[in-house]
């Protein structure tokens, strides 16, 4: 499961909280959004949902999402407003999804469909950039370049990602998206828990040093007033 702090949450922590709260994020394999969003990739010869797929899906229309082997190409987020802009670029976005081609033909187009995995409900299906002859000349398309769009959430939920097709044998190519919170974002209370217990390990490293050092110190503050005192009788 993959959930959402806003920026401001983190900005609130000491260094030192913020470090042990990123080290248990990564240790699960969730990366803060402090660092940017999650990117999304949809694999078109994987990720796509049953006939029909013409005309294009709308929001509320019930659709059959499906992968390989029945894996879903899924994320969950907890309640807030969410951007979605084109991952063309950025770290862990595939290189080669900048576009994907159907009929095995000179057939490249730049869209996606996301629903909603506990009803199957299309949340949105967006395309820019038209139809063109090939992968460079789609990506290459100021509105894919600069695609931007958002949603949200009123609960948690958890989402499939997938492209508008049903045939996915003579496909090739693929979507990278970059999904991140607005500053309304909500975390999901596994988040909260994370980031509490994150602050306790550091409160207590932090008293747990302090009182070794006020121990340490004791001797030798005596010691140093005992020699004073040794001196001055001199």
């Amino acid at each position: 499961m993959t959930s959402f702090f806003t920026t401001s949450t983190f900005a609130s922590l000491s260094r030192r909280t913020f470090a042990i709260v990123v080290f248990l994020y990564v240790s699960i394999g969730v990366i803060p959004t402090a660092f940017g969003g999650i990117i999304v990739n949809i694999d078109a010869t994987k990720y796509g949902f049953a006939a029909p797929t013409d005309p294009a899906p709308v929001p509320g229309q019930l659709i059959s999402p499906f992968g390989p082997g029945g894996a879903l190409n899924h994320i969950s987020l907890g309640a807030g407003t969410y951007t979605i802009t084109n991952a063309t670029g950025l770290a862990g976005a595939t290189p080669t999804f900048t576009g994907w081609r159907f009929n095995s033909g000179n057939n490249w187009v730049w869209n996606f469909i996301i629903s909603d995995a506990a009803t199957n409900r299309v949340l949105m299906y967006k395309e820019a950039g038209g139809l063109k002859s090939s992968q460079s000349l789609i990506a290459a398309q100021s509105a894919v370049q600069n695609f931007s769009t958002s949603f949200t959430l009123a609960t948690p939920k958890t989402l499939n990602f997938m492209i508008r097709d049903y045939n996915l044998s003579d496909n090739a190519g693929g979507v990278a998206l970059n999904i991140s919170p607005a500053a309304t974002a909500v975390p999901e209370p596994s988040s909260i828990a994370l980031l509490g217990f994150g602050a306790f390990a550091c409160v207590a490293v932090r008293r747990f040093r302090s009182s070794r050092a006020m121990k340490t110190a004791k001797p030798v503050a005596a010691a140093s007033a005992a020699d004073d005192d040794a001196f001055a009788k001199v």
